[in-house]
Formats: structure tokens, sequence, C-alpha cells
């Protein structure tokens, strides 16, 4: 049996919590502390981040990890029955992982009472509910923990982006989820429904999110049926004979990706390249350079500006799209015909566009499918 280190604020924690449950695969619940925080979890993977699941001495910390590991191992589908979607399933699954839990962390952490309930609710459970402990923890994390985030965009300066991101997702999933399948491509969740749920399953159990989840009752009743399938009861509710969603209801929330994460992945691209030249010129003595920038910025598809941190994380993120959109492009007349002409039109304009740069014609060569190396 598989033994699932978690705690109960990680919209990570909650993705993997209802992937388990729905796939049937046994595994007991454990709640991170202070203790197996590191006599566990940092010594079986040399991190301290959560989830993780474990089986003995072996143990995977990444929730997309997780997702692929128990993908073999279930007997429930967690991908689209038509193979040409699966890239796209998993693209969705990357923008909820990388970008929508953004603007989760930034109101959770930029909101009083949102930031006071999960540091009190981080505390309780790194200090195993002992008081004092408990209460010193959950300062330290309402302190720390914002801290941390500013380097991935979460900050004040970008309150615009992420609060106009959020509010273009909620309205566009509401509407989705009005007609069609249960789920946003089957009458069964995919692994992209588990994502999706983490974070906005998070954001509507904030103080924030709470006072306005009356909104979008479309969305709270998808949620509802993800979240009863939470591990340690988890309750099946789906349809296996619903016909797939047309790919044309899904364009704004592709829109939303392209005009959102996409944009980020490009400036960090371009960012973390110029930043790499120059040291490696600092490096061969040909030149001396005034270090590091610490912030680049972007354009949102809404005229926001994005600021952040240039990374190689990023630089990873952007390669692993690219490669899921040459994939999906060898199933271009199954995925784009008729009415999916206007999202392909969109993918090829944002990516034509980074192959105006030297950077970014050298990155293409390694996507043939895109036709543009």
């Amino acid at each position: 049996m598989y033994t699932l280190y978690n705690n109960s604020a990680s919209p990570y924690g909650l993705k993997v919590l209802a992937l388990l449950g729905y796939s049937g695969v046994a595994c007991r619940v454990v709640t991170q502390n202070i203790v197996t925080r590191f006599t566990v979890i940092r010594r079986l993977t040399g991190r301290t981040m959560i989830p993780v699941l474990r089986d003995g001495e072996l143990a995977v910390s990444d929730s997309t990890q997780i997702a692929r590991k128990i993908l073999g191992e279930s007997a429930r589908p967690m991908l689209p029955r038509d193979p040409g979607r699966v890239e796209l399933c998993w693209l969705l699954e990357d923008f909820a992982d990388e970008w929508m839990a953004l603007f989760l962390l930034y109101s959770r952490w930029h909101t009083e009472k949102d930031s006071e309930e999960v540091s009190q609710i981080v505390g309780q459970e790194m200090g195993a509910g002992l008081p004092w402990i408990s209460q010193g923890l959950g300062a330290l994390s309402g302190r720390v923990i914002p801290k941390a985030l500013q380097a991935m965009g979460v900050r004040e300066s970008n309150a615009e982006a992420l609060e106009q991101s959020r509010e273009r997702m909620l309205l566009a999933l509401e509407v989705l989820f009005a007609e069609g399948p249960l789920y946003l491509l089957e009458g069964y969740p995919t692994v992209a429904d588990f994502a999706f749920f983490g974070v906005l399953g998070q954001y509507f159990r904030d103080p924030a999110g709470r006072v306005r989840v009356k909104e979008f009752p479309r969305l709270q009743e998808y949620l509802g049926r993800l979240e009863a399938m939470c591990l340690p009861l988890a309750e099946i509710q789906v349809n296996w004979e619903q016909a797939p969603r047309e790919m044309q209801s899904l364009q704004p929330v592709f829109a939303e990706l392209m005009g959102t994460y996409w944009p980020l992945l490009v400036a960090n691209f371009r960012a973390f390249s110029e930043l790499s030249k120059q040291d490696s010129t600092r490096r061969t003595g040909r030149k001396h350079g005034k270090g590091r920038r610490k912030q680049a910025q972007t354009m949102m598809i809404d005229g926001s500006t994005f600021y952040f941190v240039p990374s190689g994380g990023l630089t990873r993120r952007f390669q692993e799209l690219l490669r899921l959109i040459d994939q999906a492009y060898q199933q271009r007349d199954a995925l784009f015909g008729g009415e999916g002409l206007r999202l392909e039109s969109a993918l090829l304009s944002q990516i034509a566009a980074l192959s105006r740069h030297p950077e970014g014609r050298e990155l293409l060569r390694e996507y043939p499918h895109l036709g543009l190396h």
C-alpha cells in the first residue's frame, strides 16, 4: 500500500487526493508535520515539498509524476479516449499547475483573512496540534511563504494580471459546465480535471473564495464531484457513456493559456537565454557584466504587465509545452478541423512570433511537426 504525505492547504495535495481516490489504488494519507518533513520526506526525496507518494524507500514528490505513476496502475481511465487529445489534456494539467496556481497563491497570501486562516492551518498541521509550536510555525509561514513566492510572480505588482486571469477562467468554466460532459474533456475526470480541482478547490475553500462560490453554481457542482473523490472515502461520480466534449467549447480556456502562461514562458525563455549568454561571456573573461538582472516582464492578453525573475525551471516548462503542442499537431486534421481552426491560428501565430528571434529559431528545431524549423 502507498502512503501519501500531504497537507490540507496545498493545491497539489488536493489534486493528488482526488486523483488517488478516483484511481482505486490503495493508499493511506499522512498529514505532514515538522518531524516527518525532515526525517521522512527530505530523507527520501532530498526536498521538503509535498505531496509525496511513498512505497517503502521509493518516493515521488511531484504531483504530475505521481499522476503518471498512478496512470499505469489504475483500472480507471484518466486520459481522453481520443489519442489526439492526450497531449492537450497534459497541456491543461500543466497550465493549472504552473499558471492557475499563481492566482490562487496571490489571493491566498495577499488577502488578510485568507493569509491568517491558511497560516493557522499550516501551523496546526506542521506543529502536530501542539499549541505553542503550531502558533509559532503558523506565524512564521505567514512571513516566509509570501517572500518565497515573489520570484514566481506572486506579488502586488502582478495583482491586475493575476486577478483578471482568475476572473476570466472562473467565467469561462461556469459557461463550459452549463452543458456537455461532466468534466473538462470527458464524462469521467482526466489528469487535467484533477489539476484544475487542486487550484480551484483550494480557492473556494479560502475566505475570499467562500464568499463567491454561489456566483458559480455549475463550477461549484463540478468541483463537488471531484471533492467527493478525495481520499479517504472516495465516491466516484462519472458517466462512462457520455460523449467527449467538442473542442471548440474549450477555446476560451486555451485562449487564456495562450494569453497568459504562454507569454510568460516566451519572455522567460528569451530573458534566461540572454542571462546564460552573459554568464558564459563572463566565465570566458571577454566581458565583465553587471551581474544577473533580478526581474523581467511581459505583457498579458489584456494588456497588463507581469513581472517575474527568469529561471531555468520556467525554461524547462516551456520546452515541455512545446513538446506537447508538437505532438498534438500530428493530429491536426482531427484536432483543428472546422471550428478548431481559430485555435490552430492562435497557436501558430504565437509560435511564429517566437521564431523571429535567433534563440527561438534554434529551440524550434527540436519540434519538427510545427513546420517552423
